[in-house]
């Protein structure tokens, strides 16, 4: 019978934690290039792992939507999601009734249909009904 310690285990969650940030870094790159220029890969692997942290508070689980996540940490700013800037990305955040998936799908509407149409407004679109 193998017998896994916990100390084995949080060993291995690390490693898995560092090729997954590994990976991401080169997408974040191509992805956020104005935002990532000025980091170098220690800043932006800082940048990653405070990102992913968050993202597991609001129940993001799957990489691709890790990447999607990260990368709005690093378009809005560390923290965005409690900025009173963007409430509208702590309102969807907030939501029990939609997984991560939904919750990125909906941060990407907002950020690429409204903010970028409107940024004095903070993203907010008085039209999208919940």
């Amino acid at each position: 019978m193998l017998i896994i310690r916990s100390q084995q285990m949080a060993a291995l969650c690390a490693a898995m934690q560092r090729r997954f940030t590994d990976r991401l870094m080169p997408h974040l790159r191509r992805l956020a290039p104005a935002q990532t220029r000025s980091l170098d890969d220690a800043a932006l692997r800082a940048v990653a792992e405070a990102g992913l942290a968050r993202a597991a508070g609001h129940g993001i689980t799957t990489e691709w939507d890790l990447c999607r996540f990260v990368l709005h940490h690093l378009r809005l700013g560390s923290g965005f999601e409690t900025d009173p800037r963007f409430a509208w990305a702590r309102d969807i955040l907030a939501r029990n009734d939609l997984d991560g998936r939904r919750k990125l799908d909906r941060l990407d509407y907002h950020y690429f249909h409204v903010l970028m149409r409107h940024p004095e407004a903070g993203g907010r679109d008085e039209t999208e009904t919940r």
